[in-house]
């Protein structure tokens, strides 16, 4: 079987092609890892032509590969499933506002981003060129803790920042800084899906990567984040012990070691007389219940019971799209404020229980998906763990349909587990570094 035959048999490997192919998605990719960083946003406030022209140079260079090689279009069946149930679900919306004409106009332009970005990614990436775009990822969380450290030390560009990406901005926090995110839960969305990545990113981008993350995630004081973290770290952890088989002597050495370690930091923590309480960070993350630290609009709480009492209170078929998630546009209604900080609760108000419950089925799908296509146990831990990650996420973050970095991990999402399939086809294929 030769390349091009393998090429066709699985999403996972790309025929070996020219300069100007090979040029053409490397640059589509870079992209990618520019939209990741959380820079197109601003594009807008330099002039509304270089937004609209990253869309034209994204549709190029589509054409330019699928000119080159159209069996590419098979790529896109991985993510086909979601896409197709988003457009069911933004038609729905509209139907339900339908005398609003602003909120169809909104809704067709988002459903257009989501397709675009989602299948874009799709096309371009595969086995080959992973490893680049996952040091990509890394790059942009490293770039965004610089960032993250310059605002910590200037409070004030946390709030110029936020204002540049969008004009009265009102998700961000002065004391917690989100680099070009601006958004503290997207931003501690970004760095965990960056620290999964760093799977295929090899050394040294892949530790910097995820040191990047974890000091990011303190920073901007994400209890999601921080607890996603310790989740992912302990799976880690049991997936190495399981591997390395550590018999009973080597295991108690390491717990002796752990606890050793754990000692020596309570006992400076205490020389230093170190109160967790008295650092605002730390009291923010180890407060689960947001009893101290709950917003000024609400505890996350209680705006899931004012998002839940509003949606059964609402229309069998949802209150429309937007309504609760707050547009950009204020001519564009919504039917709680706050938003509901959870896409779960954002379906379900915004379009019904029916397409609320499609809306868990797609996802079961995709996760189940993850779950039974062939790969490698480690390429595998760490998908389930992103699937993990964003399920949690939606808990906590109604921006999935709506921001770039969450239209970027839907794409991730269903796309990995198809390009990291494992075929005894690929044996065939000549032998060149994949992922480290």
């Amino acid at each position: 079987m030769n390349t091009a035959e393998v090429s066709a048999a699985s999403p996972g490997i790309a025929p070996v092609a020219g300069p100007i192919f090979r040029t053409t998605r490397s640059a589509l990719l870079l992209l990618f890892g520019i939209i990741y960083a959380g820079s197109l946003e601003f594009f807008i406030t330099f002039s509304p032509v270089l937004l609209y022209g990253t869309y034209v140079v994204i549709i190029a260079c589509l054409a330019v590969c699928l000119a080159f090689d159209w069996s590419l279009t098979r790529n896109v069946r991985s993510v086909a499933p979601y896409l197709i149930w988003t457009l069911g679900y933004f038609i729905w919306g509209m139907i339900a506002t339908s005398s609003e004409a602003i909120v169809t106009t909104e809704g067709l332009k988002l459903y257009i981003k989501n397709f675009l970005l989602i299948s874009s990614l799709a096309l371009a990436l595969d086995r080959r060129n992973l490893k680049p775009f996952a040091q990509l990822i890394q790059v942009a969380a490293i770039a965004n803790l610089g960032l993250c450290l310059w605002e910590a030390a200037n409070p004030a560009l946390i709030a110029q920042i936020a204002h540049t990406r969008q004009e009265g901005a009102t998700a961000f926090d002065v004391l917690r800084p989100a680099g070009l995110w601006s958004n503290p839960d997207e931003a501690a969305s970004s760095f965990i899906f960056a620290l999964l990545l760093s799977r295929w990113a090899g050394f040294p981008l892949a530790w910097l990567g995820r040191l990047s993350a974890v000091v990011g995630i303190y920073l901007g004081a994400s209890r999601t984040g921080a607890y996603l973290l310790v989740i992912c770290g302990l799976a880690y952890a049991g997936y190495w012990l399981k591997g390395h088989r550590i018999d009973s002597a080597r295991l108690a050495v390491l717990f002796a070691a752990l606890l050793s370690v754990g000692a020596a930091a309570i006992a400076v923590a205490v020389h230093f007389d170190f109160d967790p309480a008295e650092h605002w960070k730390f009291a923010r993350i180890l407060d689960v219940t947001e009893g101290e630290h709950a917003p000024a609009d609400g505890s996350r709480r209680d705006i899931a019971i004012m998002a839940i009492q509003t949606a059964i209170e609402g229309p069998w078929y949802g209150h429309g799209l937007f309504t609760f998630q707050m547009h950009a546009q204020e001519s564009i209604p919504t039917a709680i404020d706050p938003p509901s900080h959870n896409i779960y609760l954002a379906v379900w108000g915004e379009a019904g229980p029916l397409v609320a419950i499609t809306y868990l089925l797609i996802l079961a799908a995709g996760l189940r998906r993850a779950l039974v296509l062939p790969m490698l146990s480690a390429d595998r831990i760490a998908v389930l763990l992103m699937w993990f990650c964003y399920l949690l996420i939606g808990l906590t973050w109604h921006n999935q349909f709506t921001a770039f970095s969450g239209m970027i991990y839907v794409a991730l999402l269903w796309h990995l587990p198809a390009i990291l399939q494992t075929h005894r086809a690929l044996q065939n294929v000549a032998r060149e570094p994949v992922c480290a």
